[in-house]
């Protein structure tokens, strides 16, 4: 009876226990809550996959690669240990989205912009094995510890905007809004690149562009990043998206459906080596945003997707920090003041040609301001960084 009685203290301990623990999960957002969801449902579809697989080797490659019977080409790793897959593009991941499933595209892959020449520096700088066959584009194998990252900074590539400085997360930038002028139909600007070192584990610094419909109703973003997030204090290329204000949908790269990989050569989630790369997103003339580096089209966003971003109201560039409370403040830019740059900044109309941004639409964000960070913006480039070092008292 004892014996009895033991176990059923210990059953109702267990429930007790696993009532506190679950207690939390209710208060969740809703971004929390749908991812969550989400990957449950790939680790189940993940599941029926391994049911047929006999061989250990299958199993790895099952479990690292997003893309198992796409019609996959494999790549061999690069020097950092990246595996990259050639992809059926009519097969890639995106297609997966419920909007995407019966798409019919005016595109096919490429690796140059009809049109427009190739500068060299993405070719000696972005490290990939290879370029891909035709008819294929190259994604990013993905691997546990990256839905791990993209979990941990599912919030990290925010908007620039002025934050409490009790908070874990600064910038320094600037912001144009189309009040009282015509709106933008894309952005491009030139970045300094930098290698820096000394971030530890959970901090990340990244200088960003970002492209932005709502403010009142539902808030869409378009981020095409230069980032040092992976751990390993090399800058890492990457995208991300939301159509809703980061409640519930967008994501990282490749990581769920919603951008479309055209590139045969460039890739969300390379490691990038040179001194600077130009950027630039705009929409097309099917109303698509497109994603370009160093005038080689890297992707795009479709329009079923963002059928509600017809144009952008805001366009914020500049440099973004964000590191585990308790510790100090990363570098960001260079690691020191005012000298990263995004040069030559231009906005995009309505028929796809590049004008000057108007400086009475601007506002300079800098929420901590020296000797952390800097922001300056003068004669079209924006001079931003600093050493960080700023630590909750």
């Amino acid at each position: 009876m004892s014996d009895a009685a033991d176990v059923l203290v210990s059953d109702r301990e267990e429930v007790a226990i696993l009532h506190r623990e679950l207690l939390p999960l209710r208060r969740r957002r809703t971004e929390d809550l749908l991812y969550v969801i989400h990957h449950l449902l790939v680790s189940l579809r993940l599941f029926r996959q391994l049911l047929q697989i006999k061989t250990f080797s299958s199993l790895a490659a099952a479990i690292t690669s997003p893309v198992t019977g796409k019609n996959v080409t494999l790549f061999a790793g690069d020097e950092y240990g990246i595996t990259f897959d050639c992809v059926d593009f009519y097969k890639q991941p995106a297609f997966d989205h419920p909007l995407l499933k019966n798409l019919s595209l005016e595109f096919k892959p490429t690796s140059t912009r009809d049109g427009m020449d190739k500068k060299p520096s993405s070719a000696e700088t972005l490290k990939s094995p290879k370029r891909c066959p035709e008819g294929t584009v190259l994604i990013r194998r993905t691997k546990r510890e990256d839905l791990i990252r993209a979990r941990r900074y599912g919030q990290q590539v925010q908007a620039i905007r002025p934050q409490d400085t009790n908070t874990d997360e600064h910038s320094a930038g600037v912001r144009f809004t189309s009040e009282g002028g015509p709106m933008y139909y894309g952005a491009e600007a030139s970045l300094d690149v930098f290698q820096l070192k000394g971030l530890l584990n959970n901090q990340a610094s990244a200088s960003q562009i970002i492209l932005t419909k709502g403010e009142k109703g539902p808030r869409n973003s378009l981020n095409a990043v230069d980032f040092t997030v992976e751990g390993d204090n090399l800058t890492h290329f990457f995208t991300y998206w939301t159509s809703n204000g980061y409640l519930g949908t967008g994501c990282y790269n490749m990581l769920c459906s919603g951008f479309l990989q055209a590139s045969r050569e460039l890739a969300p989630g390379q490691v990038y080596t040179g001194n600077s790369l130009t950027l630039k997103i705009y929409k097309d003339r099917l109303g698509n945003w497109n994603l370009d580096r160093d005038s080689e089209r890297i992707g795009f966003w479709p329009k079923a997707i963002f059928s509600n971003m017809g144009d952008a109201s805001m366009v914020e560039m500049g440099g973004n920090v964000r590191s585990p409370m308790g510790l100090a403040s990363p570098a960001m830019g260079s690691g020191k003041a005012v000298k990263a740059v995004m040069r030559d900044i231009n906005m995009v109309d309505g028929q796809g040609n590049l004008y000057r941004a108007d400086s009475s639409k601007l506002k300079l964000i800098n929420d901590l301001g020296p000797p952390y960070y800097i922001a300056n913006y003068d004669s079209f480039n924006l001079y931003y960084g600093g050493p960080g070092g700023w630590k909750k008292a």
